[in-house]
């Protein structure tokens, strides 16, 4: 309160809004209210721990934002357009992408076509950047082993029942 300053994070030149933040938050908020079965009060919200996911998830993109940008990389209109149109979250019922079901998705999710073009573009330049970096990497094999063991890891226990008259008196344990 008091302060005109409307950036929760810089990264660079890359700055996120409060307006930003404010609907990442609302719809994290909403998507664990819907999985808990309850709504959440933002100060509930805050003891769960989502106003620091949110920060965190929001300043991870803002820094690879900036190192997309910085070396030059940029998504084009036309494929930001071909995506949006091609995400199934805006079909109608013919099965294809529908402008009346995206102005709603827009609406209920209380934001701009700009702010979501945008949003869009971010993600698809992170994409190509991460894409770039993670696409020839190979996991040694030894580390993909151990990790499938653990991950697929059994065990079996057996053991048989003894009574006790099958055994005679057994002494205390010795140090």
């Amino acid at each position: 309160r008091g302060f005109t300053d409307t950036t929760v994070l810089t990264a660079g030149n890359t700055e996120v809004s409060v307006d930003r933040f404010a609907a990442e938050y609302r719809q994290r908020m909403n998507e664990f209210s819907e999985r808990i079965g309850q709504p959440l009060t933002p100060a509930e919200g805050r003891q769960y721990g989502i106003d620091r996911r949110v920060i965190a998830q929001l300043a991870g993109s803002a820094v690879l934002s900036e190192e997309a940008s910085s070396l030059g990389l940029a998504v084009s209109d036309a494929l930001v357009a071909a995506d949006i149109r091609g995400d199934e979250n805006f079909f109608g019922a013919f099965g294809k992408f529908d402008r009346q079901t995206y102005n709603l998705a827009l609406a209920q999710s209380q934001i701009s076509e700009a702010a979501f073009v945008n949003d869009r573009r971010d993600f698809m330049t992170r994409d190509q950047l991460l894409k770039a970096v993670s696409e020839g990497a190979t996991v040694p094999a030894g580390l993909a082993e151990a990790m499938y063991e653990y991950q697929y890891e059994t065990r079996t226990a057996r053991y048989i029942v003894l009574p006790p008259d099958l055994v005679a008196n057994v002494e205390d344990p010795s140090d």
